[in-house]
């Protein structure tokens, strides 16, 4: 895991990069869903987990103005990217 934040004009950017299986771009836009989960191989959930966490996340990130992008593909792991407006 690698964490690294920097000033971007006006705002505070937070990365947070792992060396996980990565996410399939087609279930980018799909990870922040309430209860999604990625579907594996058959339909065994190997991984716990109800699918809240990432749909908690963006809720809280929104309320505050701010933005959660990801950048994955499987086999490379995965960047998230938090966007916040900096303190005046």
């Amino acid at each position: 895991m690698e964490i690294s934040c920097a000033v971007v004009h006006d705002r505070v950017v937070v990365h947070f990069r792992d060396n996980g299986p990565g996410i399939d771009k087609i279930y980018h836009d799909k990870i922040f869903d309430r209860f999604f989960r990625v579907p594996v191989k058959g339909d065994i959930h190997d991984v716990k987990g109800s699918g809240l966490g990432l749909n908690y996340v963006k809720s809280i990130i929104t309320r505050l103005n701010g933005t959660i992008t990801v950048k994955s593909e499987p086999g490379k792991g995965s960047d998230f990217m938090i966007s916040l407006p900096a303190a005046t």
